[in-house]
């Protein structure tokens, strides 16, 4: 009942959120007293689950024939008292599953703690009681403000790690931090030093900080080695490191100890492909779709792995595979053009990119790769209306500025391409930025300024790795100014290259 009307308020808010973003004064006057509504609307919920569970405590103590100490049995097996925070978090991947062995724990002043929880005649327990009601409905403000009670006054252990959780939930780091600070000086107790550790650990991966959050994990790791959930913590923090041996190795861990856990199988495939290792990536996809044979973001990630070891006909497969599953995965329709693109079956790319638009007319990306297919086909005049008409949506600006240099030049407006190159060169991500010097350099090319594709060339060729087509590029440019000895040279570092020419992209 709670999560069906919860989630109508949820759905609510969402509605607002939209309409508020282009709301007159009038409107945000009427969506803000409609906020207000369904928020006095949540804590009667709240309300009401309390006098609920009043109602229910005193029945059970007045009638049911149940001896005292079954009940203190029961209660100890309720989930609100025996599970620390599962946080709400930005990082992608982390899990945050904490320490369920908390369960076990016999220090006397918590345990009786954890009985006066069910004492509903204490303010301070109904505080606790609300702050944990409020929590496990993501309610993380009103939480906070009912265990700040509960932790002033009593400086109980639990309530502070709840604290801390509410606090990182709603982004308050410096807060929830002190508040770990503090229970580390007020218990030795291992299982709550390692439930503050690990929430240490997602505080310090928002704050960029990889390195703080692995030494806390790895502590959490020592108190309990068995725990697959700070293994795979472990591996992801790793990899915020570009460590992808130790995230590989704690992944691992972390597989052995949970072998049907999906997204662990799906973020070793991802290290191991990261780290170069192609064959045990796909070993690592492979063993995730032993467990889910549809899983999407395993099947992506084995499409990709399959487009690195250049696999293109297995990739295809996957991709179509992904599309059977969900039509409108942009993901595999952009993927499955890519590689009909680049193994020159652009029939084919193009009646995929047409196929995924009259599904998704206003799909950015397959609109952009639609008109760069049509660049590579000729077909300048239909490329740039495509192109055109996705620029304001795209956010692939600098790719779009390249297209359009390159259609521009097909039409022979050499002064507008020049314009457009140029614009492209202003991207800060270095490959795309590399990928229009080496672009704009082959326009100069063709227009015979050899010594000016010379500077743009040279310029890309230390951005990145060495590349064939840019040596290759470069020796043409030596040759054309009559230095044939360093065009031989520069052929045979383009021949020394493991990258072929045909990765410049």
């Amino acid at each position: 009942m709670f999560e069906q009307g919860f989630a109508t308020l949820f759905r609510a808010v969402e509605r607002i959120r939209g309409q508020l973003e282009t709301a007159d004064s009038d409107l945000r006057q009427h969506l803000t007293e409609e906020l207000v509504c369904i928020q006095k609307l949540g804590e009667r919920y709240i309300d009401y689950w309390m006098t609920l569970d009043e109602h229910i405590a005193e029945l059970l103590e007045t009638y049911a024939d149940i001896p005292s100490e079954e009940r203190g049995n029961l209660n100890a097996g309720d989930s609100t008292s025996l599970h620390t925070p599962a946080l709400t978090t930005s990082i992608n991947h982390v899990k945050s599953r904490t320490c369920e062995d908390l369960a076990l724990l016999n220090d006397d002043d918590d345990a009786d703690w954890m009985d006066a929880a069910f004492d509903l005649s204490d303010p301070l327990t109904c505080a606790f009681r609300k702050g944990l009601a409020y929590y496990d409905l993501f309610m993380f403000e009103d939480a906070a403000k009912s265990l700040e009670q509960v932790v002033e006054a009593t400086g109980s252990a639990i309530g502070r790690l709840y604290l801390a959780g509410s606090y990182a939930a709603n982004q308050h780091v410096d807060e929830a931090l002190e508040q770990l600070l503090q229970l580390r000086k007020e218990t030795r107790e291992p299982l709550y030093l390692a439930a503050a550790d690990e929430l240490e650990a997602l505080l310090q991966l928002q704050r960029n900080n990889p390195e703080r959050a692995i030494e806390c994990l790895q502590r959490v790791a020592r108190r309990i080695p068995r725990y697959a959930d700070v293994w795979f913590n472990l591996g992801v923090s790793y990899l915020f490191t570009h460590n992808h041996h130790a995230a590989i190795v704690a992944l691992r861990n972390a597989v052995q100890l949970d072998p049907q856990d999906i997204e662990i199988w799906r973020v070793m495939g991802y290290a191991e492909l990261q780290g170069g290792s192609l064959a045990d990536a796909e070993a690592a996809c492979r063993n995730g779709l032993n467990v889910q044979p549809l899983n999407l973001e395993l099947l992506y990630l084995l499409a990709l792995i399959q487009r690195a070891s250049r696999d293109y006909d297995a990739c295809i497969r996957t991709c179509r595979k992904m599309v059977q599953v969900d039509a409108g995965n942009a993901r595999a329709w952009s993927l499955l053009a890519w590689v009909y693109a680049r193994t020159d079956r652009l029939e084919q790319a193009t009646a995929t990119l047409k196929m995924r638009l009259s599904i998704q007319p206003d799909d950015a990306e397959a609109l952009l790769q639609l008109g760069i297919v049509q660049v590579l086909t000729g077909d300048a005049n239909a490329a740039e209306r495509v192109l055109l008409k996705c620029f304001p949506s795209s956010s692939h600006k600098s790719l779009l500025w390249m297209a359009l240099g390159r259609v521009s030049a097909m039409m022979g407006r050499h002064h507008q391409a020049h314009t457009r190159y140029l614009r492209a060169m202003k991207e800060p991500r270095k490959p795309i930025r590399r990928l229009a010097m080496y672009s704009y350099a082959q326009l100069l090319m063709e227009q015979g300024q050899y010594q000016d594709a010379e500077t743009y060339l040279k310029g890309a060729a230390l951005i990145g790795q060495p590349n064939a087509a840019i040596y290759e590029a470069l020796a043409e440019c030596a040759r054309e100014q009559g230095r044939s000895h360093e065009a031989e040279k520069l052929n045979l570092q383009a021949s020394a290259c493991h990258e072929p020419a045909s990765d410049i992209e």
